[in-house]
């Protein structure tokens, strides 16, 4: 997935994160979340993990997770990394697949970097139909599309190999607006777990909800 000659398109440089744009994020990304998971390809990550990481690329419409590097190895938190990812297609409605798989392998991305060297889940959103697109479009169908998906993933960053897998809580309601104290209310809500698209790569295993509970004033 890269080249060593120098004048290819895909050339990786001399030595790994031999540029200093790289070196200076990674050490960005190292400083935010840490390092969560073993060297070797075979080590999960651990599933209290916290924080999630998109980069934002163009083009084809996906949902891409790791492993880039590799069209045949899953990652050890494959299951996981499938589950957030069907979550962001709900939003935004794009294909979600692991990169070397659907679409080519390319290695030295930086969601295989996140989720290889720090275990945090990593993600490309290939947005848009062109590299270069207009204001319009960006403003009419990239931003609507791709907001409600990045609000979940700032949702889901607390967890993001726990949360995901469970119901998401929608369609919160009161019977009054305004309640004074001692006053009787009641609260509605929808707890649902089919929020879930992968636009063609697997279907998510849905599951009866047994019960929920709310807390007031209290995350």
């Amino acid at each position: 997935g890269s080249s060593a000659d120098s004048c290819a398109e895909t050339y990786r440089g001399p030595s790994a994160a031999s540029e200093p744009e790289t070196q200076h994020v990674e050490s960005y990304m190292a400083s935010l979340f840490g390092d969560h998971r073993g060297a070797g390809d075979n080590d999960a990550a651990p599933l209290d993990t916290q924080g999630v990481m998109i980069t934002l690329h163009s083009y084809g419409n996906s949902v891409l997770f790791p492993w880039g590097w590799s069209d045949t190895l899953l990652a050890p938190n494959d299951t996981q990394l499938k589950t957030l990812g069907r979550k962001f297609g709900y939003y935004n409605n794009f294909e979600v697949c692991a990169a070397g798989s659907c679409y080519y392998i390319a290695s030295g991305g930086t969601d295989d970097y996140a989720y290889g060297a720090l275990g945090i889940p990593g993600y490309t959103f290939e947005v848009g139909t062109s590299f270069f697109q207009s204001c319009s479009t960006f403003e009419s169908d990239i931003l609507p599309r791709n907001l409600p998906a990045l609000k979940y993933a700032f949702k889901a960053a607390r967890q993001p190999y726990k949360d995901p897998a469970g119901p998401e809580i929608h369609t919160v309601a009161l019977s009054s607006g305004t309640v004074t104290q001692g006053a009787s209310v009641t609260l509605t809500a929808k707890a649902d777990d089919t929020r879930y698209n992968s636009n063609g790569y697997g279907t998510e295993p849905s599951q009866n909800v047994t019960a929920a509970w709310y807390t007031i004033d209290t995350p």
